[in-house]
């Protein structure tokens, strides 16, 4: 066997362990998304109630982890426990969920989101809204908008892909 037949069978070989590889590895990664809406709309002065919704979540879906960072000069997490964060007609409907807000620098605040079931998984094709955070906006004196950065999702503690997205204040027209 000559060297440059060597070579192209080793290449071969190589390719079609990177292929099996990746079908193997494919196959238990999620290949959920989990978003948050662009150009949200709130009322300067008012409440929104934004949804985060995961896409294609996966069969067997029982526990969520969110991380949500915002510009508190803009927007705020307004009320607690349940009143901030509602799940009542949502996908995580009847879990046990805890949230915490932290301080990150300057005013970016992040929202931390952990939820798990012991029944009822998320459901594991479409999109569904897994629950909403209401947010105060700032009596801003003009147009405002701050961005949803969405640092952390997971789904059963392995990391999913992300999309982020905004909230946009308008004037109130009252």
């Amino acid at each position: 066997m000559s060297l440059k037949a060597s070579m192209d069978t080793r290449r071969r070989i190589g390719s079609a362990l990177v292929f099996l590889l990746s079908v193997f590895i494919g196959s238990s990664v999620h290949a959920a998304t989990i978003s948050a809406p662009s150009d949200f709309i709130i009322t300067q002065g008012q409440t929104g109630a934004v949804p985060i919704s995961v896409t294609d979540a996966g069969s067997g879906i029982v526990g969520v982890d969110v991380t949500l960072q915002f510009d508190s000069s803009v927007i705020e997490v307004f009320g607690s426990g349940s009143s901030a964060i509602q799940q009542s007609g949502f996908a995580t409907d009847g879990w046990i969920m805890e949230q915490n807000v932290v301080s990150v620098s300057g005013t970016t605040k992040e929202l931390r989101i952990s939820a798990a079931s012991s029944g009822s998984a998320l459901p594991a094709a479409g999109t569904s809204a897994l629950f909403t955070v209401t947010f105060q906006a700032a009596p801003a004196t003009g147009p405002a908008s701050a961005p949803l950065l969405l640092s952390l999702a997971d789904l059963n503690e392995s990391a999913v892909s992300i999309t982020s997205g905004s909230v946009k204040l308008v004037g109130d027209s009252g």
